[in-house]
């Protein structure tokens, strides 16, 4: 089958590989040049590293073993901590590396932007068209192209994104602004009633990962100019615990990433015809879930068992082969997606905070 997936991410860089593998002749059309991988750094599960390594990827040099998660309630100075068991946390930009090498070069297209597919009418298409005049003919298009996806907006809406109540600061530090004790320990300090916590994954690579979680109702400095969100960061800073400082200070506030995080009610369906959706574009969920990625693997890994069902069935026809996908992956995708919701209500508090509360959706 001529599969072209449109966005170059995790969701469509996995998908691809997972449909190269089946012998598919896949393409990938991203709109951003192949240097620009977004993002810093991720957690992933034992569940996630088995389907990626089912895909033929070998990351075990590049993943940071993560055995403790320690919550630290700046107001009362209380600490809760717990063990983790198999979390894995891994730079987002070597995944992404990981997975381009595995899949064919002349495969992968950069800095082609999606505008429309043709024909408009009925439910399939035949082309998807780009800003810079070419077009490209498939038997399925996939939309892997992120939460404000242009592809979900022409042919499967849906409900609509839910408004931006929380966002994320996120930077990277060397490892050695992190104490040795520290290591392998996922580290949270929440200021319960404030709207802020900030949050230190280690990384492999000898990276930290650090954020600043944000009510962007009670700290709207945080939704301004890149000068403005730097100077209020720079004084908020003072206010927190040392390690927090010297984290955050370590690396230039100037190469940090604003991420707005929302959320959407999943559709009926995720499909429209021979155009399906999938990652983000199809399922976005709120960071405080870190399924994101996760997700967006199993999908991969889903779509191309139900495809390979569909290729070795004659009697199957494409409509009911993406149908069956959207009754797989919906029940498990509306657990993350109430998860997320309660997590980001007690956050805001909406809802009774608690620190014992492991912000992760299992």
């Amino acid at each position: 089958m001529k599969i072209a997936i449109i966005g170059g991410s995790i969701a469509g860089l996995s998908t691809a590989l997972r449909l190269q593998n089946s012998g598919h002749e896949v393409s990938v059309w991203e709109r951003r040049n192949p240097t620009s991988s977004g993002g810093f750094g991720m957690l992933l599960d034992q569940k996630t590293l088995t389907r990626l390594s089912s895909l033929g990827l070998r990351l075990d040099p590049q993943l940071q073993k993560v055995t403790k998660y320690e919550a630290h309630d700046i107001h009362s100075g209380r600490v809760v901590r717990r063990g983790l068991n198999g979390s894995f946390a891994i730079q987002r930009s070597t995944l992404i590396d990981h997975l381009k090498n595995e899949i064919k070069h002349h495969s992968l297209n950069y800095d082609f932007e999606f505008t429309h597919f043709e024909p408009n009418s009925g439910n399939n298409v035949q082309r998807a068209c780009f800003s810079n005049g070419h077009k490209i003919d498939a038997d399925l298009f996939l939309g892997a192209d992120g939460v404000r996806s242009s592809v979900r907006n022409l042919q499967v809406p849906g409900p609509d994104l839910t408004p931006v109540k929380t966002v994320e600061v996120v930077g990277m530090a060397d490892m050695n602004s992190l104490p040795a004790k520290s290591r392998n320990t996922f580290k949270k300090y929440i200021h319960q009633g404030k709207g802020i916590a900030f949050g230190i994954v280690p990384c492999a690579g000898d990276k930290v990962i650090w954020y600043f979680q944000i009510d962007n109702n009670k700290w709207p400095q945080s939704l301004g100019s890149n000068h403005q969100r730097n100077q209020w960061l720079s004084e908020e800073l003072s206010h927190w615990p040392h390690q927090v400082r010297r984290i955050a200070m370590s690396s230039r506030l100037e190469n940090t990433h604003l991420w707005r995080t929302t959320d959407r009610d999943l559709p009926l369906q995720f499909h429209r015809g021979n155009t399906l959706l999938i990652g983000d574009a199809a399922h976005p969920l709120l960071t405080f879930t870190s399924q994101g990625v996760g997700s967006s693997i199993e999908d991969a890994v889903i779509l191309g068992d139900l495809l390979d069902e569909y290729e070795s069935s004659p009697h199957q026809n494409l409509d009911d082969c993406l149908g069956e996908f959207s009754a797989i992956r919906k029940p498990i995708l509306e657990g993350h997606l109430k998860n997320g919701r309660d997590l980001q209500q007690r956050f805001l508090g909406q809802r009774p905070h608690c620190i014992d509360t492991y912000p992760v959706s299992a």
